[in-house]
């Protein structure tokens, strides 16, 4: 696959911060899931992925791209919804509800990342200008193309994903909490 770098670097910093945060937001959070829940490694490393959280969803605000309401797009909401989320994965896992601080977790994996980041793809959106642009000889779709758009993208994504993820916990058995 080839892909378009120049576009990145033209970015602000803001969008650039947000992008590699939300890239390594990924691979860590694939990392905590496949791993045995409640080990110190897994302790450890969920806090590096609940920092990088917070790192992608404080930048968001410095982003304007989308206007809505003034400097301000529904992408804001979702990150006031991420930061609060992310205190409540954490207020539940010290409470010990570890059903809740999962379900918590695996929710914003499924929306804030997975679904957050598909729809980064959409028209004059940066990984879109990096892998889908005529530049890379992809053809650049456009979100408006399916029936409901990007809601209908997002809702079906966030389903598939957050299926998946409960599927590979089952089937794997890394979904039991180590004993200490």
């Amino acid at each position: 696959m080839s892909f378009n770098l120049e576009p990145f670097f033209e970015a602000p910093l803001a969008i650039q911060i947000h992008l590699l945060g939300g890239i390594l937001a990924f691979i860590v959070g694939i990392v905590v899931f496949a791993m045995r829940k409640g080990t110190a490694r897994h302790r450890s490393l969920g806090k590096v992925w609940v920092a990088i959280m917070a790192v992608v969803a404080l930048s968001s605000f410095f982003i304007h791209e989308l206007r809505t309401w003034g400097l301000f797009s529904p992408i804001h909401l979702l990150s006031v919804f991420t930061l609060g989320s992310l205190v409540s994965a954490i207020y539940l896992v010290r409470k010990r509800n570890i059903r809740a601080h999962e379900l918590t977790m695996k929710g914003l994996f499924a929306g804030g990342v997975i679904v957050a980041g598909g729809l980064t793809f959409g028209r004059d959106l940066l990984m879109n200008k990096m892998f889908l642009s005529p530049a890379t000889g992809a053809a650049a779709p456009s979100l408006n193309a399916v029936p409901g758009g990007p809601a209908t993208i997002a809702l079906g994504s966030a389903f598939a994903i957050f299926l998946a993820v409960l599927t590979w916990d089952w089937l794997s058995g890394r979904g039991q909490i180590a004993r200490r």
